[in-house]
């Protein structure tokens, strides 16, 4: 008994070659450089002309050779079930394959002439509409059992291995290897080496895995978990007392400290950083009491509250997932906009960080007693800053705001 996965694969390289041929013969029929007669034939006619191919098929093959292409290709040919001693298959039996084909479109004509008259009832009377509508029923009935019927016989074609299709049961016409002498790689699995397909269908899986997983991954939130991780980039208690790590304490508060430390960065052979060049532009004022550019405060705030869900708590310590003032080193857990001067501005900076009605307060731009020049203004704010920063250990609670 032949092997079923090749008997599989011989009907479906028949199917398929079937349906090169007709795709062809329709594409040729549909052009549109030929007359419109002729393209109406191709349409009118599709049945008629894909039973020309499977005649011409039928006549090239099983008639004269007693094989089909997809048969050959894996080493079997067609076999008389009811004459067990004969190796090629009977004329008898070759009729019948031809009357099943003729049958098959004879069919297929009824069927879609059926069809279009049911959808049309251009019938003179009742009794042919009557008919008609009979006739469909029992069209789409028949249509029905043949379907349980075929996978009735996959099934018992899975358990026995003997005719795969329905019409070769009914026909007994099966498949046998075309001799045991001959070697076929196809019924020798050994004789060929799967490794390259296996590799391709390794690299292919790989590839389609990463390319839907790697949209999900944020490259942000990861740098930010490994930094937490390792303790890169962690402040602590001790250097936000003594400011160490305020390496921007000295910016006039007009200033964006993000902006003047990617200018310092981008810049090289120790050139100097123009205040001037990195001005505050739109101010917000962060929950720590100092002014930022908007665009830089939210990319900031967007790049660590992903991390942590968007989600902001009542007391926060710092643990790496939050990101840090660059002016007093605080984490910064939200932003309003400010409305006030930022060259009049003063930092409201204590060891507690700043709620929502200390940055409406804020906003209003109130300043007591500021006549003084920019510089005065900036040397009064740092030893406000460093007054203030000396009772840090503790953090109270404060109101959640959503950026």
């Amino acid at each position: 008994m032949p092997n079923k996965v090749l008997q599989l694969d011989a009907l479906s390289l028949d199917i398929e070659l079937l349906k090169t041929l007709n795709s062809k013969l329709s594409v040729a029929f549909g052009d549109s450089k030929l007359p419109i007669n002729i393209q109406k034939f191709g349409t009118r006619f599709a049945l008629e002309l894909e039973l020309i191919l499977k005649l011409f098929l039928f006549k090239s093959t099983i008639w004269s050779k007693g094989n089909t292409y997809g048969l050959r290709l894996q080493n079997l040919t067609l076999h008389d079930s009811g004459a067990p001693y004969r190796q090629n298959i009977s004329k008898l039996r070759k009729l019948s394959l031809l009357s099943s084909i003729v049958g098959s479109y004879l069919y297929s004509r009824f069927e879609k002439q059926l069809y279009s008259s049911e959808l049309e009832l251009n019938a003179p009377n009742l009794t042919e509409r009557s008919l008609i509508k009979s006739l469909g029923k029992l069209v789409r009935q028949l249509n029905k059992y043949y379907a349980i019927f075929s996978l009735a016989n996959f099934v018992t074609f899975l358990l026995n291995g003997k005719f795969p299709s329905l019409m070769d049961r009914i026909l007994k016409v099966s498949y046998i290897p075309i001799s045991n002498t001959e070697v076929s790689l196809a019924s020798n699995p050994e004789a060929i080496s799967y490794e390259f397909q296996d590799r391709q269908l390794v690299w292919n899986t790989l590839t389609e895995f990463l390319a839907f997983t790697l949209p999900l991954i944020s490259i942000k939130k990861l740098l930010i978990s490994l930094k937490s991780i390792f303790h890169i980039n962690k402040y602590t208690k001790k250097t936000m007392i003594d400011g160490s790590n305020n390496i921007h304490c000295f910016l006039p508060q007009a200033c964006c400290a993000i902006c003047y430390k990617k200018s310092s960065e981008n810049l090289h052979n120790g050139e100097d950083v123009s205040i001037e060049d990195n001005l505050i532009t739109n101010p917000y004022i962060t929950n720590c009491g100092h002014l930022y550019c908007y665009y830089c405060i939210i990319n900031k705030l967007d790049d660590y509250n992903e991390l942590n869900g968007g989600v902001l708590v009542d007391k926060v310590s710092d643990d790496g997932t939050h990101w840090n003032c660059l002016r007093c080193g605080m984490p910064v857990l939200f932003c309003k906009p400010y409305d006030g001067d930022c060259q009049q501005f003063i930092p409201r900076v204590s060891s507690t960080m700043m709620d929502d009605n200390e940055l409406e307060s804020s906003d209003d731009g109130e300043v007591s007693n500021f006549n003084e020049s920019d510089d005065e203004g900036n040397n009064q704010s740092m030893d406000n800053i460093e007054s203030k920063r000396s009772n840090v250990d503790d953090y109270e609670n404060f109101e959640d705001s959503e950026v």
